[in-house]
């Protein structure tokens, strides 16, 4: 499941642009495997400029976790419309109700940490 809409032509060329012209302002965020979670566009724009990213290492407990951060980083950065965000708003629902049955499914462990 893809959880972010595609910039447009247009977007992606202004992102391009501003790096060239400004640097990278945000690193690209990868998880302990070197997958990106965060920067996919500005990882290509960096690569295609020939300039080497900074990347941040994130570690998150389960893949939910890590959808939850992508949902979340992207929804109060990005340029969505108003479908965008509540097609996001929706699978930050879902994930938000898989953690749920997850916390659900393992009765007693945050009693037996404290």
């Amino acid at each position: 499941m893809r959880l972010m809409p595609a910039l447009s032509d247009l977007e992606y060329g202004s992102l391009k642009s501003s790096i060239q012209e400004h640097g990278l302002h945000f690193p690209i965020v990868v998880n302990q495997d070197g997958v990106i979670l965060d920067g996919h566009q500005r990882n290509k724009a960096c690569r295609e400029l020939g300039i080497t990213p900074s990347v941040l290492v994130r570690q998150f407990e389960n893949r939910l976790q890590e959808k939850k951060f992508i949902v979340e980083v992207n929804r109060s950065r990005r340029h969505l419309n108003e479908f965008q965000r509540i097609e996001l708003q929706i699978k930050l629902e879902s994930i938000e109700s898989e953690l749920a049955k997850e916390r659900l499914s393992d009765p007693g462990k945050i009693g037996a940490e404290r």
